[in-house]
């Protein structure tokens, strides 16, 4: 419908020669169409060269992928190895340096050890000296009987007892005498000074005796002492 004086809006679209029409193709009588067995033809024909289409666009991607995961597979196991290769070099040289570090502990334990041992040794020498000499300064006591292996004193040093004491008179005091002086006295040994200087000489020989078992008392504990020594030493 149109007006006289007022240009339409728009025109409508032209029919195009060959074009289908949207009834003989999509709508009433489209059955028709493919009656004609040279369509029919056609279109399968169509429709199977889609298909190998899309059945070579997918070959071709699942050969690209192929590709693609087989060379990452390639660099994954190329890297994998390189990692094996270097932990098994890293293994190794801890390896050879634990053992050389065990080495060397067991040579500085060794050397401590005989070290030890030869200080040991000589204390037991040593000990063992002092425990004979011991020994032997009881054996020399006992076959003395007692007496100190010491030598006593000279003779010149003690005084002799007499063997027929002399006999002491005692005399009167004079009576003082008038004079400028009283001439000096003469007295001669008494038994009191005799039995002091012998009680002094039997004082100075318990003494030296009574030494001599302090001094074999004090080296017994210190052998005694140097036995618990070792003693906690190999514990």
């Amino acid at each position: 419908m149109s007006v006289s004086g007022v240009k339409p809006l728009r025109s409508p679209a032209p029919q195009l020669e060959g074009r289908p029409s949207y009834e003989r193709d999509f709508g009433i009588g489209t059955h028709e169409v493919y009656a004609d067995p040279v369509v029919v033809q056609r279109e399968f024909q169509r429709v199977h060269d889609r298909v190998d289409d899309v059945k070579q666009d997918l070959k071709a991607t699942r050969d690209a992928l192929d590709e693609k995961i087989s060379g990452l597979e390639t660099r994954l196991t190329a890297k994998i190895d390189a990692q094996k290769v270097y932990m098994d070099d890293k293994f190794e040289q801890q390896e050879e340096k634990f053992q050389r570090r065990m080495s060397q502990l067991a040579t500085n334990l060794d050397t401590a050890l005989d070290v030890h041992s030869e200080k040991v040794a000589a204390r037991f020498e040593e000990m063992d000296k002092k425990i004979d000499d011991l020994k032997q300064m009881i054996q020399q006591l006992l076959a003395q009987g007692g007496a100190p292996p010491t030598p006593l004193p000279s003779a010149s040093s003690q005084v002799p007892l007499p063997a027929n004491p002399p006999d002491v008179v005692v005399h009167a005091a004079p009576a003082p005498v008038a004079g400028p002086s009283n001439p000096p006295r003469h007295h001669s040994p008494s038994l009191s000074s005799l039995g002091t200087e012998l009680n002094g000489s039997h004082h100075s020989n318990r003494g030296q005796l009574r030494g001599l078992l302090y001094s074999i008392k004090r080296k017994v504990s210190k052998g005694l002492g140097i036995l618990s020594k070792d003693d906690d030493l190999d514990q």
